[in-house]
């Protein structure tokens, strides 16, 4: 008998990996989530290191687990920290949240610095050489980082790490769904800011697809920031493009229906741990009286920032229910806000896991932060969601859905009796109660335990690392490109009207440079006659150019997928010869290009056309060239602007 339990011991011993786990310290919700995963696999059996640098001083004393036993932490940048101090991003937050103003207005300053300082926090980490050798010296198995930064895959790559997975904190970010493949349907899927559920208008759909463009243009930002500042030779869609999994704190029962690939793992309610006996504070505190209601705002949020006249609303609706307790969470020790309502308990802090698990809490008003929404979902309680900024607002319409909350906006806490008839409708009419237990039932019986999906697709990925088979083809693919070509005054086939803003133009032109990364050649981007260009993109293994079905209509502004900006309207190839024989011809047009390539047919046209090329032909300094339309082979102008790292190299393999 002995022998066997040392047997199954041993076997049991085998199976486990060592994992490292990249937790950044800057939101108690993202070092929680990273935590609990982190305890989940230590359950199992497996070996788990954390590595915390620290993005937020205020923040620093975040781990998120108590289970972790082996923990390295990094400090904040000095650069960084006196960023984050000028621009008060935390103070900002908690101030500006409960402002009627847009959450684009509270957002941009903080991101702005929030996006400098992830730079200077990843080239301060990659600094700290003794302890990444440490690490590499660990040979872990495998290795989990949030991808709300980028950096954390940056070093498993350092320290050569092969296997990776993802993880969101939040139900998804867009940067990530881009860079796999996965559909944005955005005419029926709200992005991760969208005030709107599911069943949109036609003006709904317009603001989804332009929160989504945000979304993904800030995600880019973030993640240019952090590789500029170490000089990474990769791009961020290397790194995302080899994760073996991305886990995404969404759960298909809570959230909207949505296509979705193989590569992406719901473990939405994974931190949803069983709730404990309270402690006799809490037990006597839902004791005072048959009703009692929990009001909290999260983390960033603060009720004792709250505009007085919110305030005033809050105690209104105390006075009016004397029957009621209500526990407050309140950020001011020892406040005299309430001392004259009996049935006010103020508190800093609260288990509110436990508290929601407990049969005689009978109502919750909360923010609408996931992780709340979340807990709630299990428990099976009622809610009033006040939606304040960010991904609260889809957080609260996806839960109101299901028929067991009611979603109020953050101005209407100011309106008298708005919060009080929202509490008395749920107390008055049981089908919240109902609907609510009813989701909760519903997540409890899911097929698959979002425990178990942590576990189980962590075991895969230590197996079998990240599979191309499971790659979508539809991702963003990077790929090792030239821009030969760009910026060309193409006459337009009616008339001059339809011209486009150069400045315009030159903001799309370097953020398609930018998306190409450091393969790209230079740009320049002239003051040409006509308000028209052509892009050309050529492949630097085999050179040929991209179909000239990838010129479209350049009125929508949008980078096409195969990374071609739009133009006015397709041509002739017969139309482009000829601009560039004007172009070549006319001095007055733009500067002289320091290097010229003409036209050149293919075998078959070559001496059809070679009356007209062969001026054009002798002056030619590269070779490369194109597929445009019928046949024929152009090669076109090359016109640079000055990027001295990498000109020599453009040089040897353009000639």
């Amino acid at each position: 008998m002995r022998l066997i339990i040392i047997l199954i011991f041993l076997f049991q011993l085998c199976q486990t990996y060592k994992v490292l786990v990249f937790n950044p310290a800057f939101g108690a919700s993202h070092s929680n989530f990273l935590g609990k995963i982190s305890d989940i696999l230590i359950d199992a059996g497996n070996d788990v290191t954390m590595l915390i640098p620290v993005y937020m001083k205020s923040k620093s004393h975040l781990v998120g687990s108590k289970k972790v036993k082996n923990i390295f932490k990094i400090d904040l940048d000095p650069r960084a920290e006196e960023m984050l101090q000028y621009s008060q991003a935390d103070e900002l937050m908690r101030k500006k949240v409960w402002e009627p103003v847009s959450d684009l207005s509270l957002l941009i300053p903080i991101l702005k610095n929030f996006t400098g300082a992830a730079g200077h926090q990843c080239e301060f980490i990659m600094q700290h050489s003794e302890i990444l050798e440490k690490l590499k010296a660990e040979k872990f198995d495998l290795a989990i980082s949030e991808s709300i930064y980028l950096c954390g895959l940056v070093v498993f790559d350092q320290i050569g790490i092969k296997t990776t997975i993802s993880v969101d904190s939040m139900v998804f970010q867009d940067i990530v769904k881009y860079s796999i493949g996965e559909p944005s349907s955005t005419s029926f899927y709200p992005n991760l800011v969208s005030p709107d559920s599911d069943d949109m208008s036609i003006f709904g759909r317009a603001k989804n697809m332009a929160g989504f463009l945000f979304s993904l243009y800030f995600g880019r930002w973030r993640y240019l920031s952090e590789l500029e500042a170490i000089n990474s030779t990769k791009t961020w869609f290397d790194y995302l493009d080899n994760v073996a999994y991305s886990m995404i704190n969404s759960n298909p029962y809570i959230d909207y229906p949505s296509p979705i690939l193989p590569k992406t793992v719901f473990i939405g309610g994974m931190q949803v741990t069983k709730s404990h006996k309270l402690e006799e504070k809490w037990d006597d505190v839902l004791n005072l009286r048959s009703k009692t209601i929990l009001i909290s705002f999260g983390t960033h949020a603060y009720s004792s920032d709250m505009p007085e006249k919110y305030k005033n609303q809050f105690l209104k609706i105390f006075e009016a229910m004397p029957d009621v307790t209500f526990i407050w969470k309140y950020e001011i020790e020892n406040s005299t806000i309430v001392d004259h309502l009996p049935n006010v308990v103020l508190t800093t802090w609260m288990p509110q896991i436990d508290l929601l698990a407990d049969e005689r809490l009978s109502l919750f008003v909360t923010h609408g932060g996931l992780g709340s929404i979340i807990e709630l979902a299990y428990s099976g309680k009622p809610a009033i969601v006040i939606s304040l900024f960010g991904d609260q607002h889809r957080n609260a319409h996806m839960l109101t859905r299901h028929g067991g909350a009611i979603e109020l906006q953050k101005n209407e806490i100011g309106i008298d009796n708005a919060i009080f008839n929202a509490i008395q409708k749920i107390q008055q009419d049981p089908i919240y109660e109902q609907n609510a237990k009813k989701l909760a039932k519903i997540l409890e019986s899911q097929p698959n335990s979002p425990k178990e999906t942590v576990l189980k697709h962590c075991d895969f990925a230590v197996k079998f690392g990240s599979l191309d088979t499971i790659k979508s083809k539809g991702r963003f693919e990077k790929k090792k490109n030239k821009v030969i070509t760009m910026c060309y005054p193409i006459e337009p086939p009616n008339d001059r009207k339809m011209g486009l803003d150069t400045s315009l133009l030159k903001s799309v032109l370097e953020q398609f440079v930018d998306e190409i990364g450091e393969e790209s050649s230079d740009l320049i981007v002239d003051r040409p006659r006509f308000a028209h260009a052509v892009i050309v993109v050529a492949d630097e293994e085999n050179g040929e150019f991209c179909q000239a079905s990838c010129i479209r209509q350049l009125d929508e502004i949008v980078l096409h997928e195969t990374h071609v900006a739009n133009v006015e309207a397709e041509w002739m190839d017969e139309e482009i010869q000829r601009a560039l024989r004007e172009l070549n011809e006319s001095k007055d047009m733009l500067e002289t290009p320091r290097n010229s390539v003409f036209v050149e047919e293919t075998q078959t046209q070559t001496q059809k056309t070679s009356s007209r090329t062969t001026s054009s032909t002798k002056t030619s300094t590269t070779t490369t060239t194109s597929n445009l339309g019928t046949g024929s082979r152009y090669e076109f102008p090359s016109m640079s602007r000055a990027r001295s790292t990498s000109a020599a190299r453009r040089q040897r393999q353009f000639h």
